[in-house]
């Protein structure tokens, strides 16, 4: 690793790097004289995260170790001259650079000796922690791993729904942010971290590892026998890890879990909608369990794409459920009244301008339904440009009810 004094704060920083380093090739096989370096290298400079680094590997307890790495961790990035920080910060190759390795070194020290301390712990849960919800953001933006990084790939959950919540905690994002899966490639590197920090994050990490929501909602009670710190993605025993290490964070922003409740049953019924999108044909859909999600709290004029078409609310894709399946008019009666109870708006078009009453009369939603609209403000004359009225389509469709 080669050290060059412009990289450095100031001389004594720098002194106290060379120092630190030639301490860490003593580790192996003369660990007093790595001591005796580290610490005369904190005399020269207390910024030498390197230092606590080494003392942090010499150390007699796991306690010990945490508290060298987390002041390590803590004046990592102070070495670096504060005009050339975000430069740094921001490069591609930042591992790579020496000055900035010792910081990142402690980073990961911090999370592996809370894993041996029986705590299982990522990036984005530290530095909420250390920092508060602002700083994490910032942090997370511009982590020089990104998604090349082994611990984010190995908790890619866990990361969303921490930046999540630091972005609801932050003031950042208070309502449903959702993007058009048609045009997004989840699967292209780099498109999840990006939408991430656009303001998706909680909706990814919904999307990705629902089962988290039912632990830290307490609609699902926390497994009693030990959780592994290994864990397959995606599954029961991840999720439960994650509430038990972070449900104190969630718990202690105001309005999070309600928010979190919502996003998560607002999730559910729009994939409950694009899957009969897609599948018009196969299978039941369960009415029952879609409003109970829907009575649970969503939000309501959340615009969705279920198959290549317009973009529809809510209202669209609840008034045309009887389009392919029969015998749910009284259904689709209970969803609408529920949506509506929400906040749902009737006069919301849809990309084509075409209104839940549109849809509701060309599809004969029911003459329950299609009152239901009307009283909560649905215009049954309203002409969007080529369309004709929800009157005009309901005599033209032959839908006297």
């Amino acid at each position: 690793m080669h050290l060059q004094r412009e990289d450095f704060r100031s001389d004594a920083a720098y002194r106290a790097a060379l120092l630190a380093l030639e301490a860490h090739k003593f580790l192996p096989h003369k660990p007093e004289q790595a001591v005796e370096r580290a610490q005369r290298a904190l005399e020269i400079s207390p910024l030498c995260p390197e230092a606590h680094n080494v003392l942090a590997v010499l150390s007699g307890s796991y306690e010990a170790a945490l508290e060298h790495y987390q002041r390590g961790e803590e004046v990592g990035l102070q070495v670096v001259p504060p005009e050339h920080l975000q430069q740094e910060l921001a490069r591609e190759e930042c591992w790579e650079r020496a000055v900035l390795r010792p910081y990142l070194r402690a980073l990961f020290g911090v999370a592996n000796t809370l894993r041996k301390l029986g705590r299982h712990a990522h990036l984005p849960e530290l530095w909420y922690r250390l920092y508060g919800p602002q700083e994490c953001l910032a942090r997370a933006a511009c982590h020089p791993q990104r998604e090349a990084c082994a611990e984010y790939m190995s908790s890619q959950g866990c990361w969303l729904y921490t930046l999540g919540l630091a972005q609801f905690a932050s003031g950042q994002v208070r309502d449903y942010r959702g993007f058009n899966a048609h045009k997004e490639d989840l699967e292209a590197a780099g498109s999840i971290w990006r939408l991430a920090h656009r303001g998706h994050a909680l909706l990814l990490a919904v999307q990705q590892q629902s089962k988290a929501c039912l632990y830290l909602l307490g609609e699902r009670p926390l497994p009693s026998n030990p959780i592994p710190d290994e864990t397959p993605a995606g599954g029961y025993s991840q999720a439960a890890l994650y509430a038990k290490m972070c449900g104190d964070l969630w718990r202690s922003v105001p309005g999070a879990l309600d928010f979190l409740k919502k996003m998560y049953h607002t999730q559910c019924y729009a994939k409950m909608l694009t899957d009969n999108a897609r599948r018009p044909h196969e299978g039941v859909f369960d009415a029952q369990a879609a409003l109970r999600h829907v009575e649970a709290g969503v939000f309501p004029n959340v615009v969705t794409t279920p198959a290549p078409g317009p973009d529809i609310t809510f209202m669209h894709g609840t008034v045309s459920l009887g389009s392919w399946r029969h015998g749910m008019q009284a259904h689709q009666a209970r969803l609408i009244k529920a949506l509506l109870k929400c906040g749902g708006n009737p006069r919301l078009p849809d990309s084509q301008g075409l209104t839940p009453l549109h849809q509701a009369s060309y599809y004969a939603a029911g003459a329950e339904t299609i009152r239901l609209l009307v009283e909560a403000g649905a215009d049954p004359l309203v002409h969007n440009g080529m369309h004709p009225s929800p009157l005009e389509m309901t005599a033209n469709q032959g839908n006297a009810e």
